[in-house]
């Protein structure tokens, strides 16, 4: 019996119908492995991936594979973003087996949970030295049940090293450094490792596949501030642009793709997550504080409006991601021919479409797994096309004449968990985004998403992974909130949010901190996990352990608590060195780093306007303090370990910034 036509999951529904006995994790499944001995099929992904689709409509819908899997394996489907500890653990131990990683991830377990062998996409038949899944399924067979000395071993080494690769990180930092003002060298050594990777023409870093690496691009706007190195900003801004006008944003609707395939940014793959377009949000809006542009203006409100409207429940949480895939074939929603656009439009409209963007009528575009199709044009920004244009109310009503025809098509599975870490990000998206644009409906849009968090997401007080569901949180949702509830302060001046900021902090502290090695755990100890979790890295997020030392730093200074202040210090300081070796996974403790090294900047007024123009300027990391004082009539400014008279004015308190720093 399938098991997942019980489960709320997009992804483990996507399965139910499959011929596979699957279970989803839980006691049931891991019972049964010990009790008949049989080895554990633990197949991980999320709704909105590509090649897990694939390998399902290739191998887990067909009956002669699934009966060979039925008779010899323990079958358990896992939803990564449900469980995105168990996802670690066993991301970690297929990294250790193969070097890499991805989605679907397969790994084989002993039936007490520890992995022994696994990889990622297997194709239904061997084609490139990569073997059959049937292959794989018939070889972990064989070795578990006439090596199984040899199997036990393994995985022991693997379990060993996923209890102790936590440590790993920590022992590459080296010896901490007590002070960083002693080496103000160290934001430029960064500023250089990832400059050796800058795409000058194209933008971003490196070539394809190309993913935005926002927490990288935010760093150079950090470094660029403090350094005035005209590089690091202008690298900035050329990369936003070039995405902007390029086929990984959604030239009609708005919002982004996950990463482009191609180094030009115009070929998508075309899954949109929400904590992408949460980041890029947040980036856009930084940018913009440095540089106004009409681009980054309008990708934010685009993008926000699009989230709105294709990703927000009618309860106010945002949904995790939508699919890439219509009717089985990726990108298909989104793609035009010729023909189809010539139907549409008008013969001026087209004209001016085609002048806009880079439409061929043999396709700008095949794709490569469906090549014998009609040709397929995905809209990007021709080079010669200006932002006056793309803002005409010729091409807004061109644009809106295609978002109608698109939409009676076959939509993408959107995916409809709301997570609380995401719902986190997308909040301090839209704090950015009123930070810098001073629109209320950005601000009114955060708060309902921290009301939505305080009805749905807890209970009794009690934090919870997702919504209508048990899972207790990961350290990434508690972190991203207290962040979230802190921005919200520094917007508002509504101390309430202080408050709720500050009470989630003593549970992270007691229950996720490990005092003896100043790390957090990535989840509390649960009996289904092998080892504890570590989050030390940024990947697609930032680490939640950087962020939880970042809101130490604010909380800290905001509440006069200076034992949190210092712990939120010494964590940065302890991890420096491997801050120093390998910026590009740890770009977000790299902006952490640069900011400590250089001092934390702080701000206090009242209510007389001055906060909300004192945030339309570009300030890294900065610890507000909102009197409520009314009488407060000046801006009080403390930065580089010292402060500043203050200053009666938002005029002076400007003129202040940009004799000490890089502000535009």
């Amino acid at each position: 019996m399938n098991r997942l036509q019980f489960e709320k999951s997009p992804y483990l529904l996507q399965h139910k119908d499959n011929p596979v006995d699957w279970y989803a994790w839980g006691s049931e499944a891991l019972e049964r492995a010990v009790k008949e001995n049989k080895p554990i099929l633990l197949s991980i992904g999320y709704s909105s991936c590509h090649w897990c689709h694939v390998m399902e409509r290739e191998s887990f819908t067909d009956e002669r594979v699934a009966q060979f899997m039925n008779l010899h394996f323990v079958n358990i489907k896992l939803d990564r973003e449900e469980r995105p500890d168990l996802d670690k653990i066993y991301m970690d131990a297929v990294v250790a087996l193969s070097g890499s990683g991805g989605w679907p991830l397969n790994c084989f377990l002993l039936p007490d949970k520890r992995p022994f062998y696994g990889g990622t996409y297997f194709p239904p038949t061997s084609i490139h030295q990569r073997p059959s899944w049937i292959q794989i399924l018939e070889y972990i067979l064989r070795i578990y049940n006439d090596q199984r000395a040899e199997v036990e071993e393994q995985a022991g080494r693997l379990t060993d090293f996923i209890r102790n690769s936590g440590n790993t990180l920590l022992q590459l930092a080296g010896k901490p450094i007590d002070d960083l003002r002693s080496d103000e060298s160290i934001g430029k050594r960064i500023f250089s490792h990832l400059k050796n990777r800058f795409d000058r023409t194209w933008g971003g870093f490196g070539g394809a596949p190309k993913f935005p690496a926002t927490m990288s691009q935010r760093y150079l706007l950090d470094y660029y501030f403090y350094s005035g190195d005209q590089d690091a900003k202008d690298h900035v801004m050329h990369s936003l642009t070039t995405m902007a006008r390029a086929g990984i944003y959604d030239q009609l609707a708005g919002g982004f793709a996950r990463y482009a395939t191609d180094k030009e940014w115009n070929i998508p793959h075309f899954e949109k997550m929400l904590y992408d377009n949460a980041q890029l949000i947040s980036l856009y809006s930084a940018a913009y504080k440095l540089k106004p542009s009409g681009t980054f203006k309008r990708v934010v409100y685009e993008t926000i409006r699009w989230l709105i409207s294709d990703m927000k429940s009618p309860l106010g949480g945002f949904y995790c991601a939508i699919d890439a895939d219509s009717e089985h074939v990726e990108g298909k929603y989104y793609v035009w021919t010729v023909d189809e656009l010539v139907k549409i439009l008008s013969e001026e409209e087209f004209k001016l479409l085609n002048e806009s963007y880079a439409i061929e009528e043999e396709g700008n575009w095949e794709d490569p797994f469906h090549p014998d199709g009609l040709p397929k044009n995905i809209l990007w920004v021709n080079k010669e096309v200006t932002e006056s244009t793309l803002d005409s109310s010729e091409l807004e009503t061109i644009k809106s004449k295609l978002l109608t025809v698109r939409r009676q098509r076959v939509p993408p599975l959107t995916d409809t968990k709301i997570i609380l870490s995401w719902n986190a990000l997308l909040c301090l998206g839209l704090l950015e985004a009123f930070d810098a644009f001073d629109d209320d409906s950005f601000l009114a849009e955060a708060l309902h998403i921290l009301q939505f968090i305080d009805l749905h997401l807890k209970d009794k007080n009690k934090f919870k992974h997702q919504f209508e569901s048990n899972i207790p949180p990961m350290l990434d949702d508690l972190a991203y909130y207290i962040t979230a509830c802190i921005h919200a302060y520094r917007s508002t001046g509504d101390t309430v949010f202080v408050d709720k900021a500050s009470a989630p902090v003593t549970d992270v502290l007691k229950n996720y901190f490990n005092p003896s090695t100043k790390s957090f755990s990535y989840s509390i100890s649960q009996d289904d996990l092998i080892s504890s979790v570590n989050d030390l890295y940024d990947n697609t997020m930032p680490s939640a352990s950087g962020i939880m030392a970042y809101n130490l730093v604010q909380l800290g200074r905001i509440l006069n608590r200076p034992e949190w202040e210092e712990l939120g210090n010494e964590i940065i300081r302890n991890l420096l060195g491997a801050i120093i070796r390998y910026p590009e996974s740890l770009s977000h403790w790299a902006s952490l780093a640069i900011n400590q090294m250089y001092g934390w900047m702080e701000v206090k007024t009242g209510y007389n306007g001055f906060g909300q123009k004192v945030l339309r300027q570009y300030m890294p990391q900065l610890i507000m303090h909102r009197s409520d004082d009314v009488e407060i009539s000046e801006i009080s400014f403390c930065h580089n370990f010292s402060c500043e008279m203050p200053v009666k004015s938002y005029e002076e308190f400007r003129l202040l910034l940009d004799k000490h720093y890089h502000t535009s």
